[in-house]
This record gives C-alpha cells, structure tokens and sequence, in this order.
C-alpha cells in the first residue's frame, strides 16, 4: 500500500484507550508482530516513537485498527516499551490485548506468525495497524 493510499485515521474516531495489565505516510518496516505475552514493535516503529519510552494503545472494533501512540511519561494505563537485548525492536506487554486480537481476527499464534504494518501519523505521533493487513505465516518446528 503506498502512502497516498492509506486511509486516514484520527484517534478522535472510535478508538478506545487500551489499558496494561498491571504493569505520516507509510514507511517500510513499520510493524508489530503478535507473541503470546505481547506485541513486539520493530526498530523502525520503535524510531519514530522515540524519544517515547511510554506507548497509549488504542483499539477501534468497528475498523479493526490498533493505533500506538508515543508518550514520553507514563500516565495511567501507559505501557512501557521495554527493549529487549541489543535488537532495536520493543516490547509492549499486552497480554490482554493479544488475546482479544486473536479472538476478533480469529488469529491462531499457536501456528502462525502475525505482522501488522502500520502507517505513522507525525501530527498525532502515533503508528495505525489495519488489522486486516496483517501478514501470516507458518510457524516452523524448533
């Protein structure tokens, strides 16, 4: 999808804050993939965040988006965006949230991987995942 296809999405429609359990244009490489215990952000989405050590999530129902939304402290029902070694990539801790993506997108990450692209909104400093564009593949025996 090239930038001046995306659709437009405001955070002001329909979108509902997700909370933590306790605890513009497109650009290639903007994505997250779906683990059991979150969402990883991959370096490139993490980049433009930054210098956000704290994301808002945001899910809209009705249009299937996920929208991230860089913070640079923590309010309440913030997640952290924790790296993990020396990848670039991030973690968002979300189980919750995992577990109503697979049952709305009726996703199997038990044997597919997940990775949702996202368009990157700079006025609103928030990337938007068009659920339906999520990309599957099989997940291979280790």
């Amino acid at each position: 999808m090239m930038a001046s296809d995306a659709k437009k999405f405001s955070l002001d429609d329909g979108f509902t804050r997700v909370m933590p359990e306790t605890p513009t244009g497109f650009v290639d490489g903007i994505y997250f993939s779906v683990a059991e215990r979150g969402l990883r952000l991959s370096a490139n989405a993490v980049r433009l965040l930054s210098p956000a050590k704290y994301a808002a999530v945001y899910l809209n129902e009705a249009e299937k988006v996920v929208a991230i939304q860089g913070q640079t402290e923590k309010s309440q029902g913030g997640f952290t965006i924790s790296k993990y070694g020396k990848s670039e990539n991030a973690m968002l801790n979300a189980k919750a949230l995992v577990r109503k993506l697979t049952k709305t997108m009726r996703w199997n990450i038990d044997r597919y991987a997940y990775r949702v692209p996202g368009t990157f909104d700079e006025e609103q400093n928030a990337i938007f995942f068009e659920l339906g564009d999520a990309e599957k593949e099989q997940k291979t025996n280790r």
